[in-house]
C-alpha cells in the first residue's frame, strides 16, 4: 500500500520527492516542482548539511531521469558562507555513504577501503551500503558509483569571496553567476542558496547602504528568487537562512517558527514552504525540524526529531522520540526523557529495523 507521501506524489504531479525521508514525510510527499522553500535554523545547526542532502539527492534523481541527447539539468548549489570543497564533501559523504572526515582528507581513491578489506564502520553497517540496488561494501566501489554522477549533475558555485555588483538585486547577482558558470544548453533542475543573509549583506556592502534596508531586502528575497529561478528555470528553489539570537538560545524541545528569521520577521512572506530546524540537545545532539508553512496541507503539528549520522553527512529521523512543547523537551514516546548519544540512537534504529 502506498504511503501517504507517495499517494500525494501520485495525485499531484507538482510534488516531487526531495529524497530526504524526514522532509518528504513532513511535506506530505515532497517539494513543489516550481516552489520556493525556506530552510531556517540556528548557527551551526545542520542547515548546510540538510541542504547538501537535498542537492545530492536531487542530482542523483536528475541523472537517472535524464535522456541521452537531452540538455543537462543539474542541481545548482550556491554557497556564500562555506568553501566549495566543504559542500562537495557533505554531498559526497551523504550520497556515497563514505566517512565525511575521510573524504575531507583523502588525496586519491587509493586512500579508500578496497574490495576484501572493509573498514570497521562498513562491516558494522553493511546492510545499509546499497546503491542502485547493489551492495557496495567498500569506499572505492561507492566512490566510483556516485562521485562521477555528482560531478556532472551537481554544480557548486562558490560566491563566498565574490563581491556583488551594484545592479539589480541580491538574487540578481546570484542569477548572473549561475548564468556564467552553467554549462551551455543546461538548465537547473533545482537551486539551493546558502544563505540569504550573506547575499543581502554583500549587496548592501556593495552599495554602501545603511543596515536599515536589510529587513526589507530579506522580505522580498523569496519573491525575487521565484521570478529569477523557480519560474525562469521551472525548478524547485531552497533558500537557507539563520534564526535570531533569541531563537538560538531556546531549548531543543521548544516551538520554533519562521517568524524567528534573523533580521526579518516577515522573511517567510514570499515562500510556499517553511522548514525550521531547532536547537540541539547538549547531551545527545538531537534536534527538531518543524514544517511551519505549507500550501496544500496544514503544517505538521508535530515536528520531527532528528539526529546526525555518526559516520556520514546525513540527518536521520528518530522514530522513538517526540517534541513536548509544554515541557520544552525532546522526550521518548513512553514519556521518559532520553539523553543518549547519537551512536546509541543509530544502534536503536538499526535494531528496530531488524538489522542485527
Amino acid at each position: 500500500m502506498p504511503t501517504p507521501a507517495r499517494e500525494r506524489q501520485m495525485k499531484d504531479p507538482q510534488v516531487i520527492p526531495t529524497g530526504v525521508p524526514v522532509l518528504d514525510r513532513l511535506l506530505h510527499g515532497g517539494q513543489l516542482a516550481q516552489g520556493v522553500h525556506c530552510l531556517l535554523g540556528p548557527t551551526g545547526g545542520g542547515k548546510t548539511t540538510l541542504a547538501a542532502m537535498i542537492a545530492a539527492e536531487g542530482a542523483l534523481r536528475a541523472a537517472h531521469a535524464g535522456v541521452p541527447g537531452e540538455r543537462l539539468r543539474p542541481w545548482v548549489f550556491v554557497t556564500l558562507d562555506m568553501p566549495r570543497d566543504q559542500i562537495e564533501v557533505l554531498a559526497r559523504s551523504h550520497a556515497a555513504k563514505i566517512d565525511r572526515n575521510l573524504l575531507a582528507t583523502a588525496r586519491s581513491p587509493s586512500c579508500f577501503s578496497q574490495p576484501g578489506d572493509p573498514r570497521e564502520y562498513e562491516r558494522r553497517r553493511r546492510k545499509e551500503l546499497v546503491i542502485g540496488g547493489r551492495p557496495l561494501l567498500t569506499e572505492v566501489e561507492r566512490y566510483a558509483a556516485i562521485v562521477p554522477t555528482l560531478s556532472r549533475h551537481l554544480l557548486i558555485i562558490d560566491l563566498e569571496k565574490q563581491e556583488f555588483g551594484t545592479r539589480g538585486c541580491p538574487a540578481g547577482n546570484i542569477k548572473r553567476a549561475i548564468d556564467c558558470l552553467l554549462p551551455d544548453n543546461a538548465c537547473p533542475a533545482g537551486v539551493i542558496i546558502d544563505y540569504a543573509g550573506v547575499a543581502v549583506d554583500k549587496y548592501v556592502e556593495s552599495h554602501k547602504f545603511s543596515r536599515k534596508v536589510v529587513a526589507s531586502m530579506l522580505q522580498v528575497f523569496a519573491t525575487d528568487c521565484r521570478a529569477l529561478f523557480a519560474k525562469n528555470f521551472g525548478c524547485p528553489v531552497w533558500i537557507v537562512h539563520q534564526l535570531t539570537g533569541a531563537a538560538n538560545s531556546r531549548s531543543a524541545g521548544a516551538n520554533f517558527n519562521h517568524q524567528d528569521a534573523l533580521e526579518c520577521p516577515k522573511f517567510s512572506t514570499g515562500f510556499d514552504v517553511c522548514m525550521v530546524m531547532g536547537t540541539h540537545m547538549p547531551s545527545s545532539g538531537q534536534f527538531s525540524i518543524h514544517c511551519t508553512k505549507a500550501p496544500q496541507e496544514p503544517a505538521q503539528p508535530n515536528p520531527a526529531v532528528v539526529y546526525f549520522d555518526e559516520d556520514f553527512a546525513t540527518i536521520h529521523e528518530h522514530q522513538h522520540l517526540r517534541c513536548d512543547p509544554i515541557r520544552r523537551q525532546i522526550r521518548s514516546t513512553d514519556r521518559h526523557t532520553l539523553h543518549i548519544s547519537a551512536t546509541a540512537m543509530a544502534e536503536l534504529d538499526r535494531l528496530a529495523n531488524g538489522d542485527r
